[in-house]
C-alpha cells in the first residue's frame, strides 16, 4: 500500500468504505436509490452537475484517494463522533419537550439552549462537509439532515426571528430533529447488540412507500364501500329517523369514517352493525365482506410484505457485514505486506531472525507495528510464534500470522496454542519415524525367528527319523545277541556289550528331547559295542 491509501479506523469507517465500494460497483439497491439527484438534474437540464457528482464520488471511493484533512476525516467518521452528537440530539429533544409544557418563566432559558444547540449542529454540519466534500450534500440522508438543521435552526433562530417574523410554525418542526438519530442507528447497525434496533428502524424507513400505497388502496376501498353504504343504508328512512344510526352513513365522507372505525375493529359490532341490523337484517353481509377484504386480506398482505422486507434487510446486513470484513482483511494484508517489505532488507522475499531483530531496533518499524495493533511486549515473541521451524518467514506466513495475532489476548493465546500444536505435530512426526524404523527392525527379527523355527522343525524331524533307526537297530542287534548261546569270556563280553547297549538304548529311548551331542554319543557306543570283538 502506498502513502496515499486512506486510513480506515473502526467499524464505522469500514461501513463507509463498503458504502463507497458499493457505489463504485453499483451492486446494492441503496446506492442506486441514493442517486435520486441524477434523474432530477437531468430533468431540469443540470445533467453536467449529476455527472460531476458521480465522478467525484468515484474519485473519493478509489483506494488511492487521500482525504485533504485526514485527521478530520478520521474524527468525523469515528463512532465516538456519531455517539457524541447522537447524545446531543437526545438532549435537544428533551429540551424541546420541556419547552412544550409552556412555562413562561423558563422560555428565555429554553431559547438560549436552542441557540446553543443550533450553533453546535451548525458546527457539526461544517465538519461533515469539510470531511466528505461538497458531494456530501447530495446524499438523501445528508440533505434531509441539512434541511432539519438549517430550516428549524439557523434560518428560524438567526434570521427570521431577529427580523420579527413569526417562526412558531418552524419552532413546532424542531421535534423532527429526533429523526437525525437515524444517522446514529446507521453507524451502529453492524454491532451485534444493535442489530434488532436497526432492523426496526430500517424496516420502518423502508416501509414508507409500502404504507403510502396501503393508504391509497385503503382509501379507494373505503370510498367504494362508503358509496355503497350511503346508497343502501344512508337513504333508508328508518335508519335516518333513528338518532343512533342517522349519523353513520348520511354522506360519503361520514360513511368512510364509519368504515374506518369498522376497519380498526373498534366496537364496530355494538355501535355500528347491530343497530343497523334492526332495520336492515341482511346488512351484516355488507360488513362481513368489508372486514374480509380489508382486514383479513389486505392487512395480512401488508404484514407479509413488511416481514419479507425485514428478512431481505437482514440478508442485506449480513452481506454488508461480509463486505466490511473483506475490506478490513484487504487493508490488513496490504499494510502487513508493506511492513514485510520494510523488514526484508536484502529483498530475498523471506525474513530471517537477524533481519527481524534488526527491525525491532528501528523506531519507525516499531511505530508501524504499534499502529497495526501489535503491542511492544509481544514483538519479541512474534518470531517464535510465526516461525514453523525452518528459520525463515515467507510473506504468507508473516501476513497470515500477524493478522491472527492482531486483536485481544484471546487471539494471542490462540496463536500460542497453534504454535504449540505445530511443534507437537513436528515431534509426533519424528516419533512416528522412529516407531516406523523400530517396526522395520522388529520385522527383520521376526523373519530371522521364522527361519530358526523352520530349522528347528527340520532338526526335530531328523531326530525323530534317527530315533526310529536306533529302535530298529535295537531290535535287529541287541535282541538276537541276548538270545544267542555263548560261554566263558565270550558270554561275559557279550553280556557287557548287551548291558551297555541296553543302558544306551534306555538312555536314548527315555530322553524326551535329546540334544544332538547325546545322540552322537549314543550312536557311537552302540556302533562300537556291535563291531568290537571280545577280548582274548
Amino acid at each position: 500500500m502506498d502513502a496515499t491509501t486512506p486510513y480506515v479506523r473502526g467499524s464505522f469507517d469500514d461501513i463507509m468504505e463498503v458504502d463507497t465500494l458499493a457505489y463504485r460497483d453499483g451492486t446494492t439497491r441503496r446506492r442506486h436509490r441514493r442517486q435520486w439527484y441524477s434523474g432530477f438534474y437531468e430533468a431540469i437540464g443540470l445533467g453536467d452537475l449529476a455527472r460531476a457528482i458521480r465522478d467525484e464520488r468515484l474519485r473519493r471511493s478509489a483506494e488511492s484517494y487521500q482525504p485533504k484533512y485526514s485527521l478530520l476525516h478520521r474524527v468525523v467518521n469515528s463512532m465516538a463522533f456519531e455517539a457524541f452528537f447522537g447524545c446531543l440530539i437526545i438532549v435537544n429533544c428533551i429540551f424541546i419537550g420541556l419547552a412544550a409544557n409552556g412555562d413562561p418563566q423558563a422560555d428565555s432559558d429554553y431559547s438560549t439552549a436552542e441557540h446553543c444547540f443550533t450553533a453546535v449542529f451548525f458546527i457539526e454540519w461544517i465538519l461533515r462537509v469539510a470531511s466528505g466534500g461538497w458531494v456530501w450534500m447530495f446524499d438523501f440522508y445528508n440533505f434531509a439532515d441539512f434541511l432539519l438543521v438549517f430550516v428549524t435552526g439557523v434560518i428560524a433562530n438567526w434570521f427570521l426571528d431577529p427580523l420579527g417574523v413569526d417562526v412558531s410554525l418552524l419552532r413546532k418542526l424542531t421535534v423532527l430533529r429526533a429523526l437525525r438519530l437515524v444517522r446514529l442507528a446507521r453507524a451502529v447497525r453492524l454491532l451485534p447488540v444493535f442489530k434488532e434496533m436497526w432492523l426496526l428502524v430500517k424496516g420502518l424507513l423502508d416501509s414508507a412507500l409500502l404504507m403510502l400505497w396501503t393508504l391509497i388502496i385503503v382509501t379507494v376501498l373505503l370510498f367504494m364501500f362508503a358509496i355503497w353504504g350511503v346508497e343502501i343504508i344512508g337513504r333508508n328512512s328508518a335508519v335516518a329517523a333513528d338518532p343512533v344510526t342517522a349519523g353513520l352513513f348520511p354522506t360519503v365522507h361520514q360513511g368512510m369514517f364509519t368504515l374506518f372505525q369498522v376497519l380498526t375493529l373498534d366496537t364496530w359490532s355494538d355501535t355500528v352493525a347491530r343497530p343497523l341490523m334492526k332495520y336492515l337484517p341482511r346488512i351484516g353481509l355488507y360488513f362481513v365482506g368489508f372486514i374480509t377484504v380489508i382486514v383479513f386480506v389486505l392487512m395480512n398482505l401488508v404484514t407479509a410484505v413488511v416481514v419479507e422486507n425485514a428478512l431481505a434487510l437482514a440478508q442485506r446486513d449480513e452481506e454488508q457485514q461480509a463486505k466490511v470484513k473483506k475490506a478490513a482483511k484487504r487493508k490488513d494484508i496490504l499494510d502487513l505486506k508493506d511492513l514485510f517489505m520494510e523488514l526484508d532488507t536484502d529483498g530475498s522475499g523471506e525474513l530471517d531472525m537477524k533481519e527481524f531483530n534488526q527491525a525491532l531496533s528501528n523506531p519507525k518499524i516499531v511505530d508501524k507495528m504499534a499502529s497495526l495493533g501489535i503491542e511492544r511486549e509481544d514483538m519479541l515473541d512474534i518470531w517464535d510464534l510465526l516461525d514453523d521451524g525452518d528459520g525463515h518467514l515467507t510473506i504468507e506466513e508473516f501476513t497470515g500470522g500477524l493478522r491472527k495475532l492482531k486483536g485481544g489476548a484471546r487471539a494471542k493465546e490462540v496463536l500460542v496454542l497453534l504454535k504449540q500444536l505445530r511443534q507437537a505435530l513436528i515431534d509426533t512426526n519424528e516419533l512416528s519415524d522412529q516407531v516406523w524404523d523400530l517396526c522395520e527392525s522388529v520385522g527383520g527379527t521376526l523373519e530371522d525367528l521364522d527361519d530358526v523355527r523352520r530349522d528347528m522343525g527340520t532338526a526335530a524331524a531328523a531326530i525323530a527319523t534317527l530315533r526310529r533307526h536306533f529302535e530298529d537297530m535295537y531290535e535287529d542287534v541287541v535282541t538276537p545277541a541276548v538270545e544267542a548261546p555263548c560261554s566263558g569270556k565270550e558270554f561275559s563280553w557279550n553280556v557287557s556289550r548287551r548291558r551297555l547297549r541296553l543302558v544306551m538304548s534306555e538312555l536314548m529311548l527315555s530322553s524326551y528331547d535329546p540334544s544332538p551331542p547325546q545322540l552322537i554319543i549314543v550312536a557311537a557306543c552302540l556302533i562300537g559295542s556291535h563291531s568290537r570283538e571280545p577280548p582274548a
